[in-house]
């Protein structure tokens, strides 16, 4: 608990000066969370992005994901970052240099990162980038590997009422 709320102020403190408070608050991923952000984006489409920072395709994916969002498009954007809390530091730097600024921000903070995982999904055994495509109905569709822009436009496009 302590250790949570350590990287909790830890994080407020790092972000606080880069940008408007909304923007650049990173949130810890901890038991529970998945949950919370699949019920905090429902009725609306919603894309729930885990990634690495030692991940090439998640960072090639974070361009498509911030064109999305500045299309307009009434979507919810929630990037994960599976990385251990000692890099705090470079992830922040990541997110600041790719990451869309309208999306809310997670990273991983239990060092079970397997428990993280399968809590999320039973059958994700770890492979980045992972994206779930949560409809307005709550349909959820997971994709695995980079997103296929035109793919990522049509499932967006099926949303729209």
């Amino acid at each position: 608990m302590m250790r949570t709320l350590g990287l909790v102020v830890f994080l407020l403190a790092s972000t606080a000066v880069a940008a408007p408070a909304e923007e650049t608050i990173v949130r810890p991923f901890v038991r529970g969370s998945f949950a919370a952000i699949v019920e905090a984006g429902r009725g609306r489409p919603h894309i729930v992005n885990f990634w690495s920072i030692g991940c090439p395709p998640c960072l090639a994916e974070m361009p498509i994901l911030k064109k999305i969002l500045e299309s307009g498009a009434d979507v919810r954007l929630t990037m994960v970052s599976t990385d251990a809390e000692n890099d705090i530091p470079r992830i922040l730097r990541t997110l600041e240099k790719y990451a869309p600024a309208k999306a809310e921000k997670w990273v991983f903070a239990d060092t079970f990162v397997e428990r993280l995982r399968y809590e999320v999904d039973k059958n994700w055994s770890g492979e980045l980038p992972r994206t779930y495509l949560i409809g307005v109905n709550g349909e959820i569709k997971v994709e695995s590997g980079l997103l296929d822009e035109s793919a990522l436009s049509k499932w967006l496009e099926g949303q729209v009422k």
